[in-house]
């Protein structure tokens, strides 16, 4: 039987301008499925990516690039081969920000 793991990596947090999230080590897991909810405000343009770390000090871009879009309010990034420590970075215009819950599906 899989297993599998929800952890909530952000709760109703303001994104604005450079942000990041809480490294997560998921190394027993096989996939990952990043969910990001934007709550009170839309972001409009703006993105975000998954890195990737073996010891959560030094990270690297994995690959995976969302933009995100006005008419949106859930977005989500599959991640697969990520080895040991996940964590989502993003660059936000000034003009933007938007308060956002960031859900983390672990499977092995």
């Amino acid at each position: 039987m899989r297993q599998n793991h929800r952890a909530i990596i952000e709760r109703d947090v303001l994104w604005e301008g450079n942000f990041e999230t809480e490294p997560y080590e998921a190394a027993w897991a096989e996939s990952a499925i990043y969910f990001v909810r934007v709550l009170k405000e839309q972001i409009c343009s703006g993105s975000e990516r998954v890195q990737i770390s073996p010891d959560g000090l030094h990270w690297v871009d994995e690959g995976t690039m969302v933009q995100f879009h006005e008419d949106k309010s859930l977005f989500f990034y599959k991640v697969n081969d990520f080895e040991t420590y996940l964590k989502l970075v993003g660059n936000l215009p000034d003009c933007e920000r938007g308060n956002v819950i960031v859900t983390l599906v672990l499977k092995a």
